[in-house]
């Protein structure tokens, strides 16, 4: 995904196609306990669907970063974005565990929910 999401990144424009993708994600994460207990098939569409469109999300963001930032700060702008990335990571992980114990809608579900409001926001 990476090769057609840059071709769409550059003749589009990073913004839409990056908004997409984590509206994509979102609505797919907040549709996942409802897919795990309807069916494995439908899971596992769902799963396949949310990796094809955070397939895009890379070339989306160099694209918005080579448009968007100076040439001087670039590398300042780089490091700030995939340093949040990997906070993310580790809040979003924390927060998981936190929500599967003591979470609404038996537990692991609200992990789900939470995350996927979240990106939609």
């Amino acid at each position: 995904m990476q090769i057609p999401g840059g071709w769409l990144a550059d003749r589009y424009g990073g913004k839409w196609l990056l908004g997409g993708c984590v509206l994509l994600s979102s609505v797919v994460f907040l549709l996942t306990p409802a897919a795990a207990r309807t069916h494995l098939g439908v899971f596992l569409l769902l799963r396949v669907l949310s990796g094809l469109g955070e397939g895009f999300m890379f070339p989306a963001l160099h694209a918005l970063i080579a448009r968007w930032s100076t040439p001087k700060y670039r590398s300042l702008v780089v490091s700030v974005i995939f340093t949040g990335t990997d906070a993310g990571i580790i809040i979003a992980m924390l927060v998981s565990g936190v929500l599967s114990d003591h979470g609404f809608a038996g537990g692991w579900p609200s992990v789900f929910y939470v995350l996927g409001l979240v990106g939609c926001v």
